[in-house]
């Protein structure tokens, strides 16, 4: 998982056409449905009889979050309906009836996943911007000043001395006895799992932004507007850049053969793919935003976290946003199954989704203060972690 760096950089939106992704807090009111009305969303009703629907709708909605390289405002944003009319048929496992009450299966697509009750767990008050882990029992986060820290899943951070007091951008690893860490510096970090980091030296004027693999032999690193490459023998080697682009902010791929790297906005397209060639292709029909964020959970379901939405995109290159916020840049994004996503914002609110498109009203990570989000990772949908400003929050389904 990556930095988000949005208390350094921010996120960049363009002017009036920029949209984002995350269900507004207050969702606008659907119309009734007189004689049948549908709503807009997966599962929405279709033959009410004077039944009522509610709907996100689609209202303009002015936003701003701050940018990489300014400030923007918000676009058009809709959410998705899940109440079927009295009296109508409704879609998803609904129940329907004379002069009653349909529901949309609560959740299009299957139920949510749990709401998490989050915990602030001593981690020395520092700002973290990547987390990740072999298993519950095996968990890093990273960030600024040289900091890692790993826990064992006991809510205690154990410091690891990296020999750097640079910002470490990103975590991952392909198991226990090795794990990466990318550096803003011209070195990567790389550990067996014993505590120690061995530091593999690049070119002076070289910073790494994000980390990620598909194995132990595979193993990629953002760079400037391109990606580095090792197969796990401590040499990195180019694999291309994205022609055009301006700095990358994250990578992920389902494989070798399917790559993606996101970049910040610069009047230019953010997503970039790959087939392993080393050549990165612009995908035209994402967003011309800054992302932050990249993750999936194979090669047909993938999310970005872009300026104020989660987009997804089923793999053939169209990207659709499924959450849209009002004020708030969406930061990271992670998905541990096709059932499950998560969503974090510039202000510290945690959405939820069921994979299929319906996304959770917004929870605070912490109601005593505001605290930016930057990276999201978990074991399973009943332990999640997030990284902020604020330091490192564990979230338990109760």
């Amino acid at each position: 998982m990556r930095i988000g760096l949005t208390s350094m950089l921010g996120l960049v939106l363009i002017g009036s056409s920029y949209s984002l992704a995350c269900g507004s807090n207050e969702p606008s009111s659907g119309a009734a449905g007189a004689s049948g009305s549908s709503v807009s969303g997966n599962g929405g009703a279709t033959s009410g009889t004077s039944g009522s629907s509610n709907s996100g709708g689609s209202g303009a909605r002015a936003g701003s979050t701050s940018g990489l390289s300014g400030d923007g405002a918000g676009g058009q944003g809709g959410d998705s309906g899940e109440d079927a009319g009295a009296g109508g048929t409704a879609h998803a496992g609904a129940s329907a009836g004379t002069s009653g009450s349909g529901t949309a299966g609560g959740s299009p697509g299957g139920p949510l996943p749990p709401e998490l009750t989050w915990t602030r767990e001593p981690s020395n008050n520092l700002v973290y911007y990547g987390i990740w882990g072999s298993g519950a029992t095996d968990v890093y986060a990273v960030g600024a000043s040289g900091a890692i820290r790993h826990s064992t899943g006991d809510a205690t951070w154990t410091n690891q001395n990296a020999n750097t007091g640079a910002i470490l951008t990103g975590v991952w690893g392909s198991g226990p006895e090795d794990v990466y860490v990318s550096v803003d510096s011209n070195f990567m970090l790389h550990s067996s799992g014993a505590g120690t980091w061995e530091h593999q030296p690049f070119q002076a004027g070289v910073t790494f932004r994000d980390v990620w693999g598909s194995g132990p032999n595979d193993v990629y690193a953002v760079v400037g507007n391109g990606v580095m490459h090792t197969d796990g023998g401590g040499t990195w080697e180019s694999r291309g850049s994205a022609t055009g682009a301006p700095v990358g902010r994250a990578l992920w791929g389902s494989s070798a053969s399917d790559l993606y790297l996101i970049t910040a906005f610069a009047d230019s397209d953010t997503i970039f793919h790959s087939t392993g060639d080393s050549k990165w292709t612009p995908q035209k029909a994402g967003p011309r935003v800054s992302t932050t964020d990249i993750w999936g959970t194979g090669p047909d379901h993938i999310y970005v976290s872009a300026g104020l939405s989660v987009l997804f995109s089923p793999g053939d290159g169209s990207w659709t946003p499924q959450l849209t916020l009002d004020k708030d840049g969406v930061t990271a994004v992670w998905s541990p199954s096709r059932d499950a996503a998560y969503a974090c914002t510039q202000k510290g609110l945690f959405y939820r989704s069921n994979g299929a498109g319906t996304w959770s009203e917004p929870q605070a990570i912490d109601a005593s203060v505001t605290t930016g989000c930057h990276c999201i990772w978990g074991s399973d949908p009943n332990n999640i972690y997030v990284c902020t400003d604020n330091g490192i929050y564990h979230g338990k389904s109760p």
